[in-house]
């Protein structure tokens, strides 16, 4: 059946229907170029803007299409659809205007990628995930067992002892326990178990409050990657900082971390406590660099941090990357959100990033707002600073922390 005539189209001599010009727009001069009009409504040919993905099912080759906006009829989205009552909605809370004939969405509405619901939703996404992969559930209570938890975050490839010294001394605190020779991750998967069940009073021991850990004497040394496609050399890991298993567990066990999601956080006040967020997720970068391997704990960080800062904390710890990392970091867990969240089929990489930059830039303005209250409050002046760059291409331009 051929698609009818829209309202607005009159016939031509020759019976073919042509859209009516608008009587209340003067035709563009002839140094003008012609403005492309949409779709005429009903029309069923769809523009292909891009392909967005590729997938092969072992037979078939399969595209992911962005398409360009196409005009429908209303029977072809249905009255009492979720869609339409988005749009209902957005008309009567004056999220729409006059535009020529068509009622139009405005540019600042909620359901654009910079919109605050979807601000906040990643944010409370990405800090519950994080939780998750932590073995904490959103409430700040552990829902995973010590021991799966410490065989997810401690792989033995990561983890070295400092030196034969710390291995033998290993060994021997093993044997006094009647506990098997232990490889460097082992004696932190032991240590953090111990911590998830720590004495009564564990600050009144002998050796300090982390004195009831069987290995507190050994000296370990992180020796994974980061970055997936640097290959550290023996004397680039040789150079980064060892310690006692409690240095590198001790930012696991923040409350700042473990209460990132609590329950008491509300519309209001989830932005608060912000400073104290991001000075406990920096501890993460240099002392438990190990949970940023998995995409939710680099997406975190990087949401608070940013990545400029987060390469001079890596400095810091001797922590080498391959140049293009912030890009191939971020590209793995902006994926993951999509994927874990169904936006895959709904939103394009590039409007994910666009809340993810918002995202960033409203956290940032939060943990100046607290640093600027705090040192008003012991009278001190918080001089302004515009000289730096924002560290995500894209984003708005502001100083990295």
């Amino acid at each position: 059946m051929a698609p009818t005539a829209p309202k607005n189209a009159k016939k031509s001599k020759k019976g073919q229907a042509q859209a009516r010009p608008s009587s209340s727009k003067t035709p563009p001069s002839s140094s003008e170029p012609a403005i492309s009009k949409p779709p005429i409504p009903g029309t069923t040919n769809h523009a292909i803007r891009r392909i967005l993905a590729e997938r092969f099912d072992g037979r078939n080759t399969y595209f992911l299409i962005d398409w360009y906006p196409s005009w429908q009829q209303d029977n072809s989205i249905g009255r009492r659809s979720a869609i339409r009552n988005e749009w209902e909605n957005n008309k009567t809370n004056g999220y729409t205007h006059r535009f020529h004939d068509d009622t139009v969405l405005s540019s600042t509405n909620p359901t654009q990628d910079e919109a605050d619901e979807r601000v906040k939703l990643m944010l409370l996404n990405a800090s519950e995930k994080f939780l998750f992969h932590l073995g904490l559930d959103k409430h700040g209570n552990y829902s995973h067992t010590a021991q799966t938890v410490a065989t997810r975050l401690f792989k033995n490839s990561d983890w070295q002892f400092q030196d034969e010294d710390q291995r033998e001394i290993a060994i021997q605190l093993a044997e006094e326990y009647n506990e098997p020779a232990p490889s460097a991750a082992e004696v932190l998967r032991r240590s953090y178990i111990q911590m998830r069940a720590p004495p009564a009073n564990p600050e009144a021991h002998a050796n300090g409050p982390y004195g009831f850990l069987r290995y507190n004497e050994v000296r370990l040394r992180f020796a994974g990657e980061i970055d997936d496609t640097k290959n550290s050399t023996d004397e680039e890991i040789a150079i980064r900082p060892s310690g006692p298993p409690q240095a590198f567990l001790r930012p696991l066990f923040d409350p700042a971390i473990t209460h990132l999601l609590k329950p008491t956080y509300t519309e209001r006040n989830m932005w608060k406590r912000t400073k104290n967020q991001k000075d406990a997720i920096e501890q993460l970068a240099t002392r438990a660099p190990y949970v940023l391997n998995h995409p939710w704990g680099m997406m975190l960080v990087r949401i608070f941090c940013g990545s400029n800062r987060l390469g001079v904390l890596f400095d810091r710890v001797a922590l080498l990357m391959e140049d293009g990392w912030e890009d191939r970091t971020r590209n793995e867990f902006l994926y993951t959100y999509m994927h874990e969240y169904a936006e895959w089929e709904r939103r394009t990489v590039d409007q994910v990033m666009l809340t993810y930059l918002h995202t960033r830039s409203l956290v940032r303005d939060h943990i100046r707002k607290d640093e600027k209250a705090d040192r008003e409050e012991r009278g001190e002046q918080m001089e302004d600073d515009d000289s730096g760059t924002d560290d995500e291409e894209g984003g708005v331009d502001e100083v990295d922390g």
